[in-house]
């Protein structure tokens, strides 16, 4: 199988066809479990609160307080392209993201 996107790539780890997922795709994931999944959403909160604070902090012209809310009115198509076009590489990178993910401020 080779779907491999800017998000995801596929490897053979031990035998087995696995999915791995690039800073962006690991963004995506968070922020559509947050917005779809009630449950998983609630343990997403702080980290969608982090990188909204990781936007405001750099510039994106908005509190990060605002952007929780925008965020929290997309749906998962919205979110897709402002990550895409709107934040990814312009406010927020992998570098970021493996930053959070150290820190434990991911789930």
């Amino acid at each position: 199988m080779n779907n491999e996107t800017k998000d995801t790539m596929y490897a053979t780890i031990d035998g087995k066809e696995e999915v791995l997922f690039s800073g962006r795709g690991v963004l995506k994931l968070l922020i559509f479990s947050f917005i779809e999944e009630p449950t998983a959403g609630k343990r997403v909160v702080p980290f969608t609160k982090e990188v909204c604070k990781v936007l405001a902090l750099r510039g994106y012209g908005k509190s990060a307080k605002i952007i929780f809310k925008e965020i929290s009115s997309m749906d998962a198509d919205q979110a897709q392209k402002w990550i895409e076009k709107a934040v990814w590489d312009k406010y927020i990178n992998a570098n970021d993201m493996m930053n959070l993910l150290s820190l434990g401020r991911i789930i």
